[in-house]
């Protein structure tokens, strides 16, 4: 009996939480919406740098692993070569696409493309992604601290790089466009922690 509880215990969590998977990420953001200034020179953009995370759910497939993804992301950025200091606060829902590419030597016909679709995981993989959420502007003066949000669409692109079974390097670029409207760019690296199918 013991012998099947441990069992049991050991794939529970396989079944339960297969295909989640959770990114901590170091972003790079740009802001042109309006002027800065630093020192006595007045510049039409800001540099903000910031991490975030994302938790994700890909969506179960016959395949070992499905082009469909889901994640609820969150970022904060803050300004760097500003005099006030300004933050950003990204929080989003989000749809993405992947296209995998696998490597093989094994001679390709519909049956070996099948079975690698079954049973292997791809090298490399792009992605394409929709989001919608909300973008918080916060300015942080000595006795001021004022703050903005606004509902935000986007849409992004990447590359994800598959070092093992569980463990992903991506890249890629995310375009933000608010109600104001103000225009957000963002470039962002991660690495990407997931679950496994037994």
């Amino acid at each position: 009996m013991k012998k099947y509880i441990i069992i049991l215990f050991l794939i529970l969590p396989q079944i339960i939480f297969a295909e989640l998977y959770i990114t901590p990420k170091f972003n790079y953001a740009f802001d042109i919406n309006r002027a800065y200034n630093v020192g006595s020179e007045t510049i039409n953009f800001a540099n903000f740098i910031g991490g975030g995370f994302s938790l994700g759910y890909r969506v179960p497939s016959k395949n070992r692993v499905s082009p469909f993804r889901f994640e609820f992301e969150y970022s904060f950025l803050q300004s760097i070569l500003v005099d006030n200091t300004y933050r950003q606060h990204y929080i989003l829902g989000s749809f993405y696409y992947d296209l995998n590419f696998y490597f093989t030597d094994r001679k390709l016909d519909f049956d070996t493309r099948a079975d690698i679709l079954l049973r292997d995981y791809p090298v490399l993989s792009i992605y394409f992604g929709l989001s919608v959420g909300s973008v918080i502007n916060q300015e942080i003066s000595e006795q001021i601290k004022t703050g903005q949000d606004a509902l935000a669409f986007g849409a992004s692109i990447g590359f994800v790089y598959h070092i093992t079974s569980w463990v992903a390097l991506e890249v890629g670029y995310k375009f933000l466009i608010d109600i104001n409207p103000k225009i957000y760019n963002e470039v962002l690296l991660g690495f990407r922690f997931t679950i496994p199918k037994v």
